[in-house]
């Protein structure tokens, strides 16, 4: 079993409690949010193994028992998405119905975990960022700045 396989299943096996707190939905986030880096173990042929042990934890994550609801709740959104920035693969669990809330700019939400995880196993050099792929911005500048492609995010919501 590869490293990133090992730890999913671990978060999704450990009896952890998953707190929702919509009424302060940054440090719910805080608080429910783990990564994960690529390891030496971890290649392309794992690409199926990996997308099973992200569902199996969204599954376990979203279930009515696994969540301490500080007020009342009654759903539970997992959602995943690599960094490439920092090289790993991220996972978290909100109260909220749809993940855009908690990211800053654009998203595209993606059915299914397969485009992340192929970006995680993919990335020739996770959590770096070449000199020729940044540009330069001068102030003043901000309306001939274009912003990057959406952050794939791979969502799922339980209602109970």
């Amino acid at each position: 079993m590869t490293s990133i396989c090992k730890y999913l299943e671990e978060l999704a096996n450990r009896e952890t409690r998953l707190i929702l707190y919509p009424a302060d939905r940054l440090v719910e986030g805080r608080m429910n949010w783990w990564a994960v880096s690529r390891g030496s173990d971890d290649s392309p042929a794992n690409l199926e193994v990996i997308e099973e042990r992200l569902r199996n934890l969204a599954k376990a994550w979203t279930e009515p028992d696994r969540a301490v609801n500080l007020s009342e709740v009654n759903q539970a959104t997992f959602y995943a998405w690599y960094d490439a920035q920092s090289g790993t693969l991220n996972v978290c669990l909100t109260s909220a119905a749809s993940p855009r809330g908690q990211f800053g700019g654009g998203i595209a939400c993606v059915d299914e975990p397969r485009p992340i995880v192929q970006q995680l196993l993919r990335d020739p050099h996770p959590g770096t960022i070449f000199m020729d792929e940044l540009s330069d911005v001068t102030p003043g500048d901000r309306e001939t700045i274009t912003p990057p492609a959406g952050l794939a995010v791979w969502a799922v919501t339980n209602r109970w």
